[in-house]
């Protein structure tokens, strides 16, 4: 049978259309040309990382009350404190525990405290109404609070047995408090010396610690 030059020019072309669908078919399943191994390619991605860190200031008062509760005064000075040093207070008065404070936060903090002076708070001369820095439950407050030595330095609060008057302005009570965990806790001890010249009565006042953010100084 005779096949016309016209006929095999169909079948030729018949063919390549066919061989070419095949391919794009392969091209497709395998992802392109990139998919076909032995071509050299190059394919780079990047990755970020980012990380903001936000300082936090939170002082907390553990223990945020003292109250001696009610007894009766002596024939001379009566002494009240609320030292964790403290075996007992007399007359019937109680033996609270010291403001607890802990710094929460992630910097160095000042604590100052501001408190009425005796008189405001017992309406007579003649008394005394102090504070004292004291360790806390992580030891040692000079290392909580660094820089603190004998009170003779700026920013210097040195403890003392018989306490720190209370003046109605802002003292510091710790220039640099550590937010280290295990080192980030210390005492304020409230002492009171009471005359017969004080009138029978209650008695309180509210202190303010003010916290002042030093960064990571």
């Amino acid at each position: 049978m005779k096949v016309s030059d016209r006929t095999l020019v169909w079948v030729g072309l018949l063919a390549f259309f066919v061989s070419l669908g095949c391919v794009s078919f392969v091209l497709v399943e395998l992802g392109g040309v990139d998919g076909i191994t032995g071509f050299a390619t190059t394919n780079t991605t990047y990755g970020y990382v980012n990380v903001s860190i936000m300082s936090s200031v939170a002082v907390t008062l553990v223990q945020d009350t003292i109250n001696f509760g009610s007894g009766t005064l002596s024939a001379s000075t009566l002494y009240v404190n609320s030292s964790g040093s403290n075996s007992g207070n007399s007359n019937q008065f109680d033996t609270p525990g010291a403001f607890h404070l802990r710094n929460d936060g992630n910097v160095y903090v000042n604590v100052t405290v501001n408190g009425s002076t005796a008189a405001e708070f017992f309406g007579v001369s003649g008394q005394a109404y102090k504070y004292a820095i004291e360790n806390g439950n992580d030891g040692a407050y000079t290392t909580v609070c660094h820089n603190v030595s004998g009170g003779g330095g700026i920013d210097d609060q040195t403890y003392a047995a018989g306490g720190i008057s209370m003046s109605n302005s802002y003292v510091t009570v710790c220039p640099n408090m550590s937010y280290a965990t295990g080192i980030d806790e210390f005492n304020v001890s409230i002492f009171l010396e009471i005359t017969n010249d004080t009138n029978n009565g209650s008695y309180s006042d509210t202190l303010e610690f003010q916290i002042m953010s030093l960064e990571h100084s």
